[in-house]
């Protein structure tokens, strides 16, 4: 068997971390590491393990992309990095 398209396989895969995309891992390890650090790691891993079920229902009920589309318009946005960013009841005008 031919290996001259083993590389096109795994170019829009994304980056991962012990087999798991880089955003299901920080949803897992953020709270554990937090809350070992605070003494509780065994509510920090039913934690880590209640939200990676949580991210993978809301991927695979709304998609992908929405993820990042709910944590782009939501979180605080660096107000020097992006100048232009029109208020959120402007953006759905927008597309």
């Amino acid at each position: 068997m031919s290996t001259d398209h083993v590389i096109l396989n795994h170019l829009d895969a994304p980056s991962r971390i012990l087999f798991w995309p880089i955003s299901e891992f920080i949803t897992v390890a953020a709270p554990i590491v937090v809350l070992s650090i605070m003494g509780h790691p065994f509510i920090g891993f039913v934690l880590g393990g209640l939200l990676i079920f949580g991210i993978r229902w809301f991927k695979k009920t709304f998609g992908r992309g929405t993820l990042e589309g709910v944590l782009y318009w939501n979180l605080v946005h660096n107000k020097a990095k992006y100048p232009v960013t029109p208020p959120s009841y402007i953006r759905e005008y927008i597309g």
